[in-house]
């Protein structure tokens, strides 16, 4: 499936996320990530791969410095519409080839809720690793196990393709707002057995009924 990361497709995302009726993520992410970066040092340097409409953002001392970056380069404007004081470097980019952004730069480096659109997580988390100092961390949230089953069930309107690993069609958000959508089912034995194969450490944290995150660190 081809999705189109366009101006229609941003709006649909911005309107659920204004909505306030996500409430998985309102509930479980966005404190996860607000106590992740108000405990960063003053001057972090933060690199966000998939941004969107700048949850991260709006955590952000005014000493960090802040890169972000995503497909759907339309999410941009409506970033600085919303925080217009804050400086801040918007950049196009997807994984795995494609994260213009300079490597072991970064205090902390972000993918959140990005990783089940990639069809590569090998390659995908080797290039997040790649841009992280070496006594930085990388945060890699995600969809766990369990929230499979909810997907095949009870998200997609209307189903493109399936198979054993993968689903796509029209998903409704939790607003009601339907977007297209694909999810390549990565399990958590998946990116565990990536980082050992790359070498680094990791806590496990299961944020809420469908969220696991992995704070990677160098051994």
């Amino acid at each position: 499936m081809k999705i189109k990361y366009n101006k229609n497709y941003t709006e649909k995302w911005i309107k659920n996320y204004e909505s306030k009726k996500d409430v998985y993520r309102v509930k479980y992410l966005e404190p996860y990530f607000k106590k992740l970066i108000l405990n960063l040092p003053e001057k972090s340097k933060i690199l966000d791969v998939g941004c969107g409409w700048g949850t991260i953002v709006s955590f952000l001392k005014k000493s960090h410095e802040y890169v972000g970056i995503d497909i759907a380069v339309e999410f941009f404007s409506y970033i600085k519409s919303k925080f217009k004081h804050k400086e801040l470097i918007l950049k196009y980019g997807k994984l795995p080839d494609e994260i213009n952004a300079l490597k072991k730069g970064f205090d902390l480096v972000i993918c959140s809720m990005v990783l089940h659109t990639v069809r590569d997580l090998d390659k995908s988390i080797k290039a997040l690793l790649s841009k992280m100092k070496t006594s930085g961390k990388v945060v890699l949230v995600d969809f766990n196990d369990s929230a499979e089953e909810m997907f095949r069930k009870s998200s997609f309107e209307s189903i493109e393709k399936e198979t054993k690993n993968y689903i796509s069609g029209k998903v409704v958000l939790p607003s009601g707002i339907k977007v297209d959508a694909e999810v390549y089912f990565h399990k958590e034995v998946d990116f565990e057995k990536v980082l050992k194969k790359l070498g680094y450490d990791y806590t496990k944290k299961y944020i809420g009924p469908i969220f696991v995150t992995y704070e990677v660190y160098k051994k």
